[in-house]
């Protein structure tokens, strides 16, 4: 695999097999990644509260019909990319439909209409084998977020005007993250029947963007 230069601090950026990811030669850097998906834009897709909490006891912190229909619309026909938590919390514990459905588990699944991927390498490998350039949504949950942010190019953050104690799930802050800024701030506020204003926004990893569209151009 080729080398790259660290998109942290412009060092050399190598490949690491036994950790199966992109690794800073420099010392003072802790940059890593995993290897370079070529075809197929990344996109989190996420609700989340005004401290970025995602989840409380392996379930959703709050019922937004208007995030639903976004989140079915947006992602359908596409590929998605999720846990084995998340799959569980589908309704009827199912796939779903008519969507390429890629599951990581460390395991076997016996289930039909699923990829299952062993690890984020693993994943990556499925979806650059996938011959078409649809996009990939990472559905969650929280583990599942973390693992793959640095591989996203972009994120669609549902933002819920609430906040919930004890919650234990969190989605990555990006507006802490240098690497990322919101380029639509959807502006207009939504009431939810729920009862909740809600605005749908996204943000952009502009390092990941940038090689994206340059690749996507050659």
């Amino acid at each position: 695999m080729s080398v790259k230069i660290c998109p942290r601090c412009g060092g050399i950026a190598e490949y690491n097999a036994y950790y199966g990811k992109i690794m800073c030669t420099r010392t003072n850097c802790n940059w890593e990644g995993y290897p370079e998906n070529r075809l197929h834009k990344i996109i989190a897709i996420v609700a989340v509260d005004n401290n970025w909490a995602i989840g409380k006891n392996n379930k959703l912190l709050y019922n937004v019909p208007e995030d639903m229909k976004y989140f079915r619309n947006t992602t359908n026909g596409n590929i998605v990319i999720y846990g084995y938590n998340t799959l569980l919390s589908f309704p009827n514990k199912m796939p779903l439909p008519n969507r390429t459905n890629i599951v990581l588990y460390p395991g076997s699944l016996e289930y039909q209409g699923i990829t299952v991927a062993h690890n984020i390498e693993n994943a990556i490998k499925i979806i650059n084998s996938i011959q078409d350039d649809r996009p990939v949504f990472v559905c969650g949950g929280a583990s599942i977020y973390r693992q793959m942010i640095d591989l996203c190019h972009e994120a669609y953050v549902t933002k819920i005007d609430a906040a919930t104690d004890g919650a234990d799930a969190f989605f990555p802050n990006l507006d802490a993250l240098p690497d990322w800024t919101c380029y639509d701030e959807g502006l207009s506020h939504i009431q939810s029947v729920s009862g909740f204003d809600i605005r749908f926004t996204k943000y952009v990893n502009k390092h990941l963007m940038h090689d994206w569209r340059r690749k996507t151009e050659e």
